[in-house]
């Protein structure tokens, strides 16, 4: 129950107990004396005192099992019903007490309840005037008329107090309607302040405030309140796969990138009473944020956030190609450099000890630098799906033999016990080879990097739906909670003095986690500080995006043909 209808049941509750008081003495007063009914009725009226003050009781009013209300409709009538039954008489005033009743059902029940309650009336009625245990009690005129006036005294009162009610009701819903204009116009003048676009929808996908922002988007003119999203805004992602705003709306929060508008919406068109006067963008770029508003656990309303990433995607590719670019230049004389200095470091060469610690330096420079190309390049071209899926059926063992054979004398020098085990039954998968052993090779090499004693242990099991779970487990520092919300991010390294002490590039795990999407593959982090890290990567039976569909095909084809 809302705090407004509690306050209303209040007020009225106070009102059916004050009337009560009213009929209670009104009813006292016109009894006559020295008649055979005086002392039931003086009884009646005692009961009904009795159970007017039980109405006062907080602790009763709170029960779940007493329904006040219905009890005090009933009372009222039965109230009525006993009084008319010792006068003998359906022509006198105590019938209209009746009315209270009535008023006081349709207050709570609507028609409905006004039309149940006259049934019962009807039959109390016609009951009493058969039941007549006392002879029929004459009152006098004065006492008649008293009754009569006081009767309508009591009804005047309720239905004024009612009155009174519905206008304070009418005032307050007044006040709401203002304050909700209010709110709404600063919420307009709030999302016009935002540089993105953004649009509240309902629940059934209509329209309710849009700001300017999303008027420049669509390029529409006019009013877009109560006009469906899905008519206003057609996109579609790089697949050509058109959005489904009921599906997108209905699974909020969510989080969509690389939408842009369909080509068919480009044109001159009108939806509605609104118009588009200029075609739509279709070089622009959205990532689209969709948060519900829910009330008592139902979505009310939506949030729909449209974020322009044309000109940061712009940027990112002139960043990809100028890495590209000088990643391939610089590889011709870092080789011709690296191949110098080790000529310079033979022994034949009979250098001083310290022209060779300075070469030696200068060539273990040479050959980072020449790595970090390598990074560089290979993440231009998993970030432009620029390595071919040449799919194959891969054993597990074979790939973690291979991983592990390239850093088997580097853990040695570090006295780390490199392993590594395969649960039998693990499958083979239709996948490729080359982007799990890179990224195998990330984890290990991080691993032996940031363990200072101890063991890397890789392992390889049985996953979900008949695909394979790798890991790498290491007994070094671990990473905090904090770094590991950021671990898979761009050039991202944690903060500390084993990362600055180590160095590196920060782009190992990014390439990593690009690799593992390509192939449909997941990949996450398992860390406490001061027990090591293990990282996760979860291939499953066919690794393939939509466009590799047809290559998949081709190599189970060609899988099964060898094996027959």
């Amino acid at each position: 129950m809302s705090d407004a209808t509690y306050d209303q049941s209040q007020q009225y509750n106070n009102i059916i107990r004050q009337t009560t008081w009213i009929v209670l003495a009104l009813v006292l007063f016109t009894i006559p004396l020295h008649v055979a009914q005086t002392i039931p009725m003086l009884i009646l009226v005692a009961v009904g005192a009795l159970l007017n003050l039980f109405c006062y009781s907080t602790w009763l009013l709170q029960r779940q099992w007493f329904p006040e209300k219905a009890i005090t409709l009933i009372l009222q009538n039965l109230f009525v019903a006993a009084i008319i039954i010792m006068v003998g008489r359906t022509d006198l005033a105590y019938t209209g007490l009746l009315g209270i009743a009535l008023v006081s059902a349709t207050f709570w029940y609507g028609i409905r309840g006004m039309l149940i309650m006259f049934t019962m009336q009807a039959l109390l009625l016609s009951t009493s005037w058969m039941v007549r245990p006392y002879p029929e009690l004459s009152t006098s005129p004065v006492r008649a008329a008293t009754l009569a006036g006081g009767i309508l005294i009591i009804l005047g009162i309720l239905l004024a107090r009612l009155t009174h009610m519905q206008r304070i009701d009418r005032q307050t819903l007044d006040a709401l309607d203002d304050r909700l204009r209010i709110d709404e116009a600063r919420l307009a003048a709030l999302i016009n302040t935002f540089e993105d676009a953004i649009a509240i929808v309902n629940s059934s996908g209509k329209i309710t405030l849009a700001n300017t922002a999303f008027l420049e988007l669509t390029h529409i003119t006019g009013n877009l309140s109560d006009h469906d999203l899905s008519e206003i805004l057609h996109l579609q992602n790089k697949q050509s796969s058109k959005l489904n705003w009921t599906d997108a709306l209905h699974s909020a929060p969510q989080h969509l990138t690389d939408y842009r508008i369909e080509t068919s919406a480009t044109t001159d068109k009108t939806v509605g009473d609104l118009s588009s006067p200029n075609p739509h963008d279709n070089n622009t770029t959205l990532d689209i944020n969709i948060s519900s508003i829910s009330l008592e656990k139902q979505a009310d309303s939506y949030i729909v956030r449209f974020k322009d990433t044309s000109a940061e995607r712009s940027l990112n590719e002139q960043q990809s190609s100028f890495i590209a670019i000088a990643s391939h230049e610089l590889r011709t004389p870092l080789a011709f450099i690296e191949g110098s200095l080790s000529i310079a470091l033979l022994p034949q060469t009979n250098l001083d000890p310290k022209t060779q610690e300075i070469l030696k330096k200068a060539h273990d420079s040479t050959l980072f630098l020449s790595g970090l190309l390598q990074d560089l390049s290979t993440l231009y071209l998993a970030e432009n799906d620029a390595i071919k899926v040449q799919l194959q059926m891969v054993d597990p063992r074979s790939l973690i033999e291979q991983a592990m054979a390239d850093f088997t004398e580097q853990a040695k020098q570090k006295n780390l016990v490199l392993s590594s085990d395969i649960e039998t039954r693990t499958p083979t998968v239709l996948t490729t080879q080359y982007h799990i052993l890179q990224i195998l090779r990330n984890l290990i090499s991080n691993a032996i990097k940031y363990t200072e004693s101890g063991s890397v242990h890789i392992h390889a099991e049985p996953a979900e739906n008949h695909g394979v779970l790798f890991s790498v487990r290491d007994t070094g520092k671990g990473i905090s909670q904090r770094d590991q919300q950021r671990l898979f991010t761009r050039f991202f390294q944690a903060e500390n003095y084993e990362t600055r002490e180590q160095g590196g590039t920060g782009i190992g795990l990014y390439l990593s986690s690009e690799l593992a999407k390509r192939i449909n593959s997941r990949l996450w982090c398992e860390s406490t500080l001061n027990e090591g890290s293990t990282f996760y990567l979860a291939v499953p039976p066919f690794s393939q995006l939509q466009r590799d569909r047809a290559e998949v095909v081709t190599a189970g084809v060609n899988n099964i043909l060898t094996q027959i």
